[in-house]
């Protein structure tokens, strides 16, 4: 009996250490350092393809979690980061990276130790091991339209797929934190839908899941990450974080537009307009300014590319004394907007303050001409 629970415990978790791959272990004393063990494995074995490959990372990290060390494998040249957090520490701390192509082709890995931060060591354990489980493999991934506009809701899909041979009981948040994310992450809340889930998926299953969130602003957001834990084979509760998927919130209204005065110059008035393209389609458009007579050319076709700006600058005719209004309207074939009015006077030039001014100065200066002249003689 002992002996065919041994053979089906060797069945069930065909593995082995990466000593017999030569792998000494890697230990790293102070922050800023790298070592790297490349080796290749083949289990290709036909009795072996119900189940799914496993490298179990036996780890240490010293000194503040939250730093800069990580550990990382290279699976056939794609690498996968595993942050101290990722790791399920208990009298030791271990990490389980699922190797999808372990079991069909000759397998080319490459096992890193990184120290960064504040770390004083770290080490990866020479009695890590790779093999063959009958395990979960669980996979999430978040989803959400490329673009919404101001004030409609953003159905967000959360899915989960199940790649491995073994069901499992998940619980997941949709809307989590990920405090690796090298992007500024912008934090929603839910409007409808529930913030949480706990489901069994069944190995080869894939689950959606839906949900519903607000943007109160026009923005290009990245969105929360849904965070999924479930228990592994090995009794360990494993974490899973999903993408950060983007999403583009839009103005209803393609483009925006806005008149600035620059003021008047002989008698000729300086503006511009300001168009903003909140799409990210090309606008085109017609630009008119009102009054049409105060400009030469008072209607013209623009274009602006999209998420673009572009300026339009004015001078209007020679104006008489007065006071004035100028506006500029700006139409598409869907909508037409104006912008206010802005108002200026030209001022009458009046010259006879002048002359007097002038004529007085001559006197003066006469008088005191006059003043000295009899005063040497």
């Amino acid at each position: 009996m002992l002996l065919v629970f041994l053979l089906a415990f060797q069945f069930a978790f065909a593995n082995e250490t990466l000593f017999n791959y030569g792998f000494e272990g890697i230990k790293l004393d102070g922050p800023g350092q790298e070592k790297c063990f490349s080796f290749v494995t083949d289990y290709t074995n036909k009795e072996m393809v119900e189940k799914d490959g496993i490298l179990s990372l036996k780890a240490e990290f010293n000194g503040k979690s939250a730093d800069n060390s990580y550990a990382s494998v290279k699976i056939n040249g794609k690498e996968k980061r595993i942050w101290p957090e990722f790791f399920s520490c208990g009298d030791v701390c271990w990490a389980r990276v699922f190797v999808p192509s372990l079991k069909y082709t000759p397998t080319s890995i490459e096992v890193c130790l990184h120290s960064g931060g504040s770390t004083p060591s770290a080490q990866i354990f020479s009695n890590s091991t790779i093999g063959l489980y009958t395990s979960p493999v669980i996979q999430v991934e978040n989803s959400a339209p490329e673009e919404i506009f101001l004030g409609q809701r953003a159905e967000m899909k959360t899915t989960i797929k199940n790649n491995g041979s073994k069901d499992a009981e998940i619980f997941v948040q949709f809307v989590g934190e990920d405090t690796r994310a090298v992007i500024e992450i912008s934090s929603f809340d839910i409007v409808e839908g529930d913030p949480q889930a706990t489901a069994i998926i069944k190995a080869g299953e894939k689950r959606d899941f839906y949900y519903y969130i607000k943007p109160s602003l026009t923005s290009s957001y990245n969105l929360p990450s849904s965070v999924l834990s479930f228990d592994n084979i090995f009794g360990e509760k494993q974490r899973i974080v999903s993408n950060h998927p983007p999403l583009n919130v839009l103005d209803p209204e393609q483009a925006s537009i806005i008149i600035i005065g620059e003021g008047l110059e002989d008698n000729k008035f300086k503006f511009k307009v300001k168009i903003k393209n909140s799409w990210g389609e090309l606008f085109k458009g017609e630009l008119k300014i009102m009054p049409e007579d105060l400009v030469k050319n008072s209607t013209i076709s623009v274009s602006v590319p999209g998420k673009g700006e572009k300026e339009v600058n004015f001078v209007s005719n020679e104006l008489s004394p007065g006071i004035y209004s100028i506006s500029a309207t700006l139409a598409d074939s869907n909508s037409s907007k104006a912008t206010k009015s802005i108002s200026f006077e030209v001022k009458k030039t009046d010259f006879f303050f002048e002359i007097i001014l002038a004529l007085v100065g001559v006197i003066i200066a006469g008088i005191i001409f006059g003043i000295i002249y009899f005063w040497k003689s």
